[in-house]
């Protein structure tokens, strides 16, 4: 087969083409495509995600189409707007959903429906019901439970997917990010001897003085309760669902993962160790993981170190994301699992395909 030199297209998007995402488009000659922004660098086609990266090999790409990102133009509007905008936010989450930005469309109406709580546009676009005087979410509605008690604002089961608790993982520190009202919050949950040990935000930017008290008490009420399922600060409803959803983020167990559908190439994913970051590359080639190894730390424990010399072998070994922790370095060894994992998925999520066991 003739191979195309690797080609930089402007993409023309017309009216017809409005409802899909616009990025970045890289096409392999294999017939798959996948969508970020995109550079080349020392052979390669490097796609980068909003979490991660992919690396392909140049002689593997048919084509490469330019445009702009979504989710960056999604966040320079955001950025924009002033929280009381509500026709401001509605307009950003309609446009949202013409790119098919599911996530960033989801987080305008929550905005929306905290200014304007009787927005039947939003209100339906959340999936909400109205049941007597009160709007039930999809979550409240199979459990007959009203949407935030006598208000009608949004309640204690955050929009997106954090409404019932997730497995929880292994012994060891995780992070989860979830968007707040003016950027990502991360929260960092600990579990030791399967329960939840600590919640705290690591890192946020909510200048609102009701949102402070959300970030100082909805962790502790996660850690006393065991559970995501807690009420939220009233005031604060974006903040509380945004700790909530980056909680259940954190707690996410490693779903199965089907090695056949990952393409050929480099990935890159990232998670908390004790020290720090711990970034792991896994190569795929052939459906199966070619290498897999740890490309930055900052562990000084022997133990650790120990870790991150070991566990890449054992996932490359198992062809598995799950093995065997070093002893004594539990929290790094499943760090260096979890990030692998990630990387592994960053494969999949822009070409909007779901792995098996999603």
């Amino acid at each position: 087969m003739r191979r195309t030199p690797l080609i930089l297209v402007a993409a023309c998007l017309a009216c017809a083409a409005a409802s899909a995402a616009l990025a970045d488009v890289v096409y392999l000659k294999n017939g798959r495509k996948f969508e970020g922004t995109v550079e080349e660098k020392d052979g390669n086609v490097i796609v980068r995600l909003e979490r991660g990266s992919m690396t392909f090999a140049k002689a593997d790409v048919d084509r490469v189409e330019k445009s702009a990102p979504p989710w960056e133009e999604y966040e320079a509007r955001a950025r924009a707007l002033k929280r009381e905008d509500v026709s401001g936010h509605m307009e950003l989450a309609r446009w949202c959903k013409e790119r098919k930005l599911d996530r960033q469309m989801r987080l305008e109406l929550e905005q929306v429906v905290v200014a304007d709580p009787e927005n039947v546009e939003a209100r339906g676009l959340l999936g909400h019901k109205r049941v007597g005087d009160k709007w039930l979410t999809p979550e409240e509605q199979k459990a007959g439970e009203p949407a935030g008690g006598p208000t009608g604002s949004p309640g204690g089961t955050p929009p997106g997917g954090a409404g019932s608790d997730p497995k929880l993982p292994g012994d060891g520190a995780f992070r989860g990010k979830s968007r707040g009202y003016a950027d990502d919050v991360e929260v960092e949950v600990v579990v030791t001897l399967g329960k939840i040990a600590e919640v705290k935000v690591v890192e946020q930017k909510e200048s609102n003085k009701k949102a402070a008290v959300a970030v100082k008490t909805l962790p502790e009420r996660i850690g006393e309760r065991q559970s995501i399922k807690v009420d939220g600060v009233s005031g604060a409803t974006v903040t509380s669902n945004a700790i909530k959803r980056a909680a259940a983020a954190a707690l996410a167990s490693s779903r199965p993962l089907a090695l056949a559908a990952v393409p050929d190439g480099t990935y890159t994913g990232m998670s908390r160790g004790l020290r720090g970051d711990i970034s792991v590359q896994v190569v795929v080639k052939g459906g199966a993981i070619a290498e897999a190894g740890v490309t930055s730390h900052r562990e000084t424990d022997a133990a650790a170190i120990a870790a991150v010399k070991e566990v890449p072998g054992r996932i490359k070994a198992a062809q598995s994301t799950q093995v065997e922790a070093t002893a004594d370095a539990a929290v790094v060894s499943q760090a260096i699992m979890r990030a692998a994992q990630s990387a592994l998925e960053n494969a999949v999520p822009r070409n909007w395909n779901k792995l098996p066991g999603r």
